[in-house]
């Protein structure tokens, strides 16, 4: 059963949240991921764009905090909380990336998108 444009743009409009490192994912339905943990990391807060369309994308430039630890890291994840919380969505970046005091993760706008229209994943 289809649903409309106008529950797909309610459905979104609850989505919050902030978006994590994540170096390893076990199972993504189960939300059982390994969640990078250098020095000085913490989750960032997403600002969605409007709804177009029965989808979004984040609007704002996250930038992570500088480390003097290391991590690696090959997905993001977004969470409803700053820390611990619920893990709703897992994107793969498709290569494995350096977290240290030389390389600083930066998610660009529009680099997560929410499409309810999306049969795969």
């Amino acid at each position: 059963m289809p649903a409309t444009l106008a529950l797909k743009h309610a459905a979104l409009d609850l989505v919050v949240g902030y978006a994590g490192l994540i170096s390893a994912v076990s199972s993504i339905p189960n939300g059982s991921v390994t969640e990078v943990a250098p020095a000085s990391y913490a989750r960032q807060a997403v600002t969605w764009g409007t709804n177009a369309a029965g989808a979004k994308e984040n609007s704002n430039l996250m930038t992570f905090p500088a480390t003097s630890g290391s991590a690696t890291y090959r997905y993001v994840g977004i969470w409803s909380a700053s820390t611990g919380g619920t893990l709703w969505f897992v994107w793969d970046l498709g290569e494995d990336f350096d977290y240290d005091a030389s390389h600083q993760p930066v998610i660009p706008i529009g680099a997560l998108d929410l499409d309810t229209n999306r049969t795969t994943t």
